[in-house]
């Protein structure tokens, strides 16, 4: 840290925490290379907020803006060249730069789960306390590596902050099923007190109960790679929804939306009795039963009805049980279609070493940042605001608005107040 300059901006205790952050990111050079590690990494993550989605533009982001950047990094040797970045961010071991997920800061609180209850302000609370303690765990796979070295990343998403937890890549012939556990386990210091939501690959007895002995909640689909579960839920709920189960307790709530030249009205039915259900012991502590349909109409063609079933470890009221259902699309929607669109993380080609995985890391860090900014505007907006305006890029790095007034006229503010002569003292500044 020593090598650091000793600036206003390098006495700012946020940018402080940055570099006390970086520095705990192992160095993967055996020796010391021309550029500080630390200066590699942070143009590396300005550079994204600001527009760049490779090397070659995180080095030229660099150099137009080399001035800036020697303000508070050390730049002995310039900027470094598109060639180092891309050696670094490979050599840099995948669980080394994990740590640099920690720049988007959750401020998440754990609570034990609450029984659901038919009152409806409780019902409301516990409804929303659901969505904001959830982590959703989905997989994604770079397609632009597909035919040169096929790589698929599981995220574990807080969308509550829009912060990616953790990331892992699922070793070459095997299936999501194995890597979801190491993820779980990354978190374990998160996942207390939260629902953990997966795809129905996500749907087995071993990860459930992972999930409860972490100190957490599940809420997994269920589909037909749970063929005997999935038997005797859809049929037991779809009578309940039809009304041929005389004598079932349930829970019921609906919304209906329109918008986007369609109408869908979603409905869920949930149930707490569990004793029918066969073999339900070996789902660890599950309590409820869910059944969430969707009927999307558009226009004058024929609805479209489509069915899901959910087993949860809480004793979900209906509406919640259909909010968590809903949030869990929000990795795609607030994760990866961004990624997608903004970042171009889809066209991609960065392969050697584990350069793809750190870039991934880089790019959830940075959009993470950018959902988190207060300014009313895209992503796309505001990665080109960042990259004009050097000052918004701060507030985005720094996840909170700074004092944009320059050290000149801050000087001028305070020898005004110090002197109590404003036109005198304002003269000598020209």
């Amino acid at each position: 840290m020593s090598s650091i300059p000793k600036s206003s901006l390098h006495k700012n205790p946020d940018m402080t925490r940055v570099f006390d952050l970086i520095s705990t990111i192992e160095d993967p050079r055996k020796r010391i290379g021309q550029h500080p590690f630390i200066s590699i990494i942070v143009i590396g993550v300005c550079a994204h907020i600001g527009g760049a989605n490779d090397s070659v533009a995180m080095a030229h982001f660099g150099k137009n803006h080399e001035s800036w950047f020697r303000k508070f990094l050390p730049l002995p040797h310039g900027i470094p060249s598109h060639d180092t970045f891309n050696r670094i961010f490979g050599k840099i071991h995948k669980h080394e730069m994990q740590k640099l997920l920690a720049l988007v800061q959750p401020a998440m609180e754990t609570a034990e789960a609450s029984e659901s209850t038919e009152n409806e302000s409780e019902i409301i609370d516990e409804t929303q306390d659901a969505v904001n303690k959830q982590i959703i765990l989905d997989g994604k796979v770079l397609r632009a590596l597909k035919t040169l070295n096929p790589t698929t990343l599981i995220r574990a998403f807080f969308p509550a902050k829009n912060k990616v937890l953790a990331q892992g890549k699922v070793p070459l012939g095997t299936n999501e099923i194995t890597t979801i556990p190491k993820i779980l386990l990354s978190v374990k210091n998160f996942i207390k007190g939260c629902i953990c939501t997966i795809d129905a690959i996500g749907t087995q007895v071993k990860i459930a109960k992972l999930i409860v002995a972490l100190g957490g909640s599940y809420f997994l689909p269920i589909k037909k790679n749970q063929p005997q579960l999935y038997e005797d839920v859809s049929l037991y709920m779809d009578d309940v929804a039809q009304g041929t189960m005389p004598g079932a307790k349930y829970t019921y709530y609906e919304t209906i939306e329109k918008g986007h030249g369609r109408i869908e009205k979603r409905q869920c039915w949930t149930i707490t009795n569990l004793n029918w259900l066969y073999r339900i012991k070996r789902w660890k502590d599950a309590k409820s039963i869910s059944l969430v349909v969707s009927t999307v109409k558009r226009g004058k063609s024929e609805p479209v009805i489509t069915k899901r079933y959910f087993i949860g470890e809480r004793a979900f009221h209906a509406k919640t049980a259909l909010a968590v259902a809903r949030k869990h699309w929000s990795i795609e929607n607030n994760l990866h279609w961004p990624l997608n669109v903004d970042f171009r993380e889809h066209t991609a080609t960065t392969r050697k070493r584990a350069g793809a995985e750190n870039m991934a890391i880089v790019r959830s860090v940075a959009l993470g940042l950018l959902e988190n900014n207060s300014m009313n505007a895209s992503i796309k907006n505001k990665r080109a605001r960042a990259a004009c305006d050097l000052d918004y890029m701060l507030e985005v790095l720094l996840g909170k608005p700074i004092d944009r007034r320059s050290t000149l006229q801050k000087a001028k503010d305070y020898i005004i107040t110090l002197f109590r002569t404003p036109r005198r003292i304002f003269s000598c500044f020209g």
